[in-house]
């Protein structure tokens, strides 16, 4: 008996889009293991925890740059997900770029999760530690919309120099500039919005469209995945200790404050 023509559709349509069924099934449980969590020990709450979100104290003062890419599959809030889950499905159909398979999108994908975390880190510390932007220094941000962003100038760039969009049916701009439009507009309607964080992206997909990071192959990305969940776990058990040492009144030890807990009120963009 065959099926009903809508089912037929969506079961075709998720055929043609594993890698987004894969990353969307990923940042949905990582949303739900988050929501999950008890508070009640006097753990901090995942808006409160330093270490879930991207920002300078987590990243560079605290040496763990895998933040940066970990803190873009983490979502505070429901909405926040499934407005990046209605992104991610629209722009699924790059998966055949190409002529691209599954991996070849999921290694792109990965590309632009690293680059993004790293120029928007970047982009904080020269803002923050360079020139003295204290706005900057208490910024932290969370989502995938940096590498959905990324996605948009990847695929702009390789339209070519020629491409072209109507800006109202009336102004015709570069193809390049669509993503760009899009993310001072995202800015307007949602102050929340992380601009830097989604120009991060966008410049991310233009490095991977000039072949920028075509060193990270498979091969290299699994080792280094491996590398920093190493140090990741590593670094994780220093900080309980160092935790269990400043409690410990006869440890002799005082804990210090970081410069994120010094701060009064950080600001969570996504």
């Amino acid at each position: 008996m065959p099926l009903p023509l809508p089912l037929a559709s969506l079961l075709a349509a998720l055929s043609q889009r594993k890698g987004s069924l894969l990353i969307g099934t990923l940042l949905t449980s990582v949303f739900a293991k988050i929501r999950s969590r008890d508070s009640s020990d006097g753990s901090p709450s995942p808006e409160e925890d330093p270490r879930l979100s991207a920002s300078l104290a987590s990243v560079v003062d605290a040496r763990s740059p895998w933040t940066a890419a970990t803190a873009q599959l983490v979502h505070f809030g429901a909405d926040h997900l499934a407005l990046n889950l209605v992104a991610l499905w629209q722009l699924s159909p790059c998966e055949a770029r190409g002529g691209g398979s599954t991996g070849s999108f999921l290694l792109t994908s990965a590309q632009l999760l690293t680059l993004s975390g790293f120029f928007f880190v970047g982009g904080l510390f020269v803002a923050a530690r360079r020139f003295g932007v204290a706005r900057a220094e208490a910024t932290r941000a969370v989502g995938y919309s940096a590498v959905l962003f990324g996605w948009m100038s990847l695929q702009a760039a390789e339209a070519g120099p020629h491409a072209a969009f109507r800006l109202f049916g009336l102004l015709k701009l570069p193809a390049l500039f669509s993503p760009l439009l899009l993310i001072f507009a995202t800015s307007i309607v949602l102050p929340n919005a992380s601009l830097a964080g989604h120009l991060a992206g966008y410049f991310a997909g233009l490095v991977v469209a000039l072949g920028g990071i075509d060193w990270l192959t498979p091969g290299l990305a699994a080792t280094l995945t491996l590398w920093m969940g190493a140090a990741a776990l590593f670094r994780r058990k220093t900080a309980e200790a160092e935790a269990a040492a400043a409690a410990d009144p006869e440890s002799g030890l005082l804990g210090s404050a970081s410069p994120s807990a010094a701060a009064s009120s950080p600001r969570i963009v996504l």
